[in-house]
């Protein structure tokens, strides 16, 4: 069994994992 714990910081570093992707995706549309 996970633990909410477990799942929930899971799903924070997947939404930090997103944002640092959609910044580098800006970084690098503005670059081009």
């Amino acid at each position: 069994m996970a633990r909410p714990g477990l799942s929930g910081v899971m799903n924070m570093f997947g939404v930090r994992q997103r944002s640092v992707g959609a910044a580098a995706e800006r970084r690098t549309v503005e670059e081009a």
